[in-house]
């Protein structure tokens, strides 16, 4: 006989949806029970918290009253209105003061009073009694509070027994329910009195006796229960009624406050679903705070959640099995990834301590007083130390020279302090065997999750050779500039001590030839003028090297240049060193430039000239200026038609002194280029050039604060 495992997994997935909808219907009501308790707690504490700030300005005030001879009516007014107690502590029906005075000091009290302002001014309510503690300081000092100005607390039985208790144990006391005589003939509420001591700090306090010899009087806060309870809660009690009674337990003969019920015409049930009694203690009181759910709170209620399991349970009975082995699968697969997470966070755990301990770098964690709390292996062994426990529970500061100490100190108060988050010093540490070693110290604070400082992460780089290094950097760039005046003094002794012999050789070999030319032979004539032409190419190329020189030493000016007008006017210069040559010159109209503008014309003069120079044996010249724009860059270019030159030697056209050409085709000391490039390069641009043997050549450059319109027009003048 086949089991009927189908109808069984049915029944059984019936007898599920049912527990599953009880075991729902219950968390719902655990989680609302939960949820009610929360809301009774947090009420009890933000009633406990309110009331102990009240017995904090309470404390200050006495403390104030204490520590001074006499404080006077204004002090006091100026007192109270600076603690703007309306703002950060609403409820408070004033801050007020009473001295404790003897039937014998009655009279000089409501005189001195009187003589304060107040002629009507006396204790009240009449009559002879053996003490007295009348109201005297209440602020502020209008309204409702006028009425108690001068009221003998002392007279109202419920009063003195809190003032008698505050007086005799040096404590805060919250007095019994009474009504204030700020309320008048209104309907009496719930009203308390915090009671604090003042004695004559003069006197010891140590026995009941001398408390009561030394009391001078009470520093009182009087406020309404209600709008405690209004100003504390609001609407965080929506759903929930409170009652309070006075006493450990709900006495309805001691009622002292109870929310607004809602209309019993929009109740769903009469009996609250839950309910929960807490005690509140404070200053010698007890209240019992009695918490009763409403409809509104049943309101709230989660009543989807249990429909929805029953009849996804109905549902899904049918599936059952499908989803069992689903949710099997699932389980297996969140148990393995749980095991792999589990193994990786132990993974992360030990590559965490790996790379503290193996770090490359001196790693170390200390305390906000700076001792050592941990270090690194590699940080032991900068220093020269075997083991971390060596360095441990040391001051951080004792591992440098005390010279180093005082911007370490300087810099971690700062990070404490908040000033900064990390911070980075360069220091020296001293090592084990007394070597000192330099180090980057990189340190960052850790700080608990209340804000205060935890303890400091420091990572310490070994910089000792960085260190030397620049050592030897500052004193390769002192002997670069040594190197660099004696570059100055060898370009005087160029431009002034050779000079001399070469003018005496050019000069006697011109005596030579003038003087002596009958006497010289043909060959003796071409050797003397040999000797002259090798004297003026050795000056010009002195002349060269100087200019080469000067272009680096130069101060560079920044001004706007017309290059069209500076291109033009060097074209002239040109066509009138040689009227018979036919050149054509297209010189763009508007270029213009930022930079030095001498040594931007320089720049031409050395391009157009060399235009000039290598378009020589064409019969007809073509040499243009422009410039044009590509991805965002100005760049301007001088084109010929001349010899032009062959790319594969295009690195040596800027090189001091270097020829593409023979010197008996084209003359030149081969320096214009290269002196056009250094002032390119000064002006942060680049320089580069294009062209074919037989077919000319263009140079272009660029210019890194190059400025111009949009592709200028071109102007064409035959030359």
């Amino acid at each position: 006989m086949r089991m009927p495992w189908p109808w069984i997994v049915l029944l059984i997935a019936l007898l599920l949806t049912f527990i599953g909808w009880r075991w729902s219907s219950e968390v719902v009501v655990d989680n609302a029970r939960l949820r009610f308790n929360s809301q009774a707690e947090d009420a009890r504490l933000i009633l406990q918290s309110r009331l102990n700030n009240y017995a904090q300005v309470l404390r200050g005030a006495a403390a104030l009253l204490a520590a001074s001879k006499g404080v006077t009516r204004q002090e006091w007014r100026e007192y109270v209105t600076s603690l703007r107690l309306g703002h950060f502590l609403p409820g408070i029906a004033g801050l007020g003061y009473a001295p404790y005075l003897r039937a014998d000091e009655k009279t000089r009290f409501e005189q001195g009073v009187r003589e304060e302002g107040f002629p009507d001014f006396a204790i009240w309510p009449k009559g002879d009694r053996k003490h007295y503690v009348p109201v005297n300081y209440i602020e502020p000092f209008a309204g409702a509070n006028l009425r108690a100005f001068g009221y003998d607390m002392y007279d109202d039985p419920v009063r003195r027994a809190a003032m008698d208790r505050a007086r005799d144990s040096s404590q805060i006391v919250l007095s019994g329910n009474v009504g204030l005589v700020q309320d008048g003939d209104q309907q009496p509420v719930s009203g308390f009195l915090l009671y604090a001591p003042v004695y004559d700090y003069r006197l010891p306090l140590a026995t009941l006796s001398e408390r009561r010899a030394a009391i001078r009087g009470f520093a009182y806060i009087p406020f309404r229960l209600e709008e405690l309870i209004s100003d504390t809660l609001g609407n965080r009690q929506q759903g929930i009624m409170l009652r309070i009674y006075e006493g450990s337990r709900p006495d309805p003969a001691r009622l002292l406050y109870v929310s607004r019920e809602e209309p019993r015409g929009h109740r769903l049930v009469h009996v609250p679903l839950f309910t929960r009694s807490l005690p509140l203690e404070f200053g010698g009181q007890t209240w019992t705070l009695l918490f009763e759910s409403q409809p509104a709170f049943y309101l709230t209620l989660d009543r989807l959640t249990p429909m929805l399991v029953l009849v996804g349970g109905l549902l899904l009975s049918v599936l059952l099995f499908g989803i069992t082995w689903s949710l099997t699968r699932t389980r297996e697969r969140a148990q393995a990834l749980a095991m792999q997470m589990t193994e990786e966070l132990r993974e992360g755990e030990a590559r965490f301590r790996a790379t503290f301990h193996q770090a490359a770098v001196g790693m170390t964690q200390s305390s906000p007083e700076g001792h050592l709390l941990q270090v690194n292996q590699r940080f032991c062994s900068m220093l020269g130390y075997d083991r971390p426990e060596e360095l441990l529970n040391r001051h951080v500061l004792d591992l440098s020279p005390p010279d180093d100490r005082e911007a370490h100190r300087r810099l971690r108060e700062s990070v404490l302090n908040g000033q900064a988050s990390s911070y980075v010093l360069e220091k020296r540490y001293l090592c084990r065997d007394g070597r000192m070693i330099w180090g980057r110290l990189t340190g960052s604070l850790v700080r608990h999750a209340n804000g205060e400082p935890h303890y400091l992460i420091g990572i310490v780089e070994d910089i000792t050779q960085t260190k030397e290094a620049t050592q030897a950097l500052q004193e390769s760039y002192e002997n670069l500039k040594q190197m660099h005046q004696e570059l100055e003094s060898f370009s005087y002794s160029v431009s002034h001590d050779l000079r001399t012999p070469l003018r005496a050789i050019e000069g006697f070999a011109l005596i030579l030839q003038e003087d002596y030319r009958d006497r010289l032979d043909e060959e003796g004539f071409s050797h003397l003028q040999r000797i002259r032409m090798a004297s003026q190419r050795m000056a010009g190329l002195i002349d060269a090297l100087l200019s080469l020189a000067r272009v680096n030493r130069q101060q560079l000016a920044r001004e706007e240049v017309n290059l069209s007008a500076k291109a033009s006017e060097i074209a002239q210069s040109l066509k009138s060193s040689q009227p018979g040559r036919q050149v054509d010159f297209i010189i763009a109209s508007g270029v213009r430039a930022i930079g030095d503008p001498y040594m931007l014309e320089a720049v031409l003069e050395n391009l157009l000239g060399n235009a000039w120079k290598f378009t020589s044996p064409r019969p007809r010249t073509v040499i243009e200026f422009g410039a044009f724009e590509l991805n965002g860059e100005k760049i301007f270019f001088v084109k010929d038609n001349g010899v032009g030159f062959d790319m594969a030697y295009v690195d040596k056209l800027f090189g001091a002194f270097q020829r593409l050409h023979k010197a008996d085709e084209f003359k030149g000391y081969g320096i214009g280029l290269a002196t056009a490039q250094r002032i390119i390069q000064r002006h942060g641009g680049r320089v580069w050039a294009e062209g074919s043997p037989g077919q000319g050549a263009t140079f272009y450059f660029t210019l890194n604060h190059a400025a111009g319109t949009a592709m200028p027009e071109k102007k064409t003048a035959s030359m």
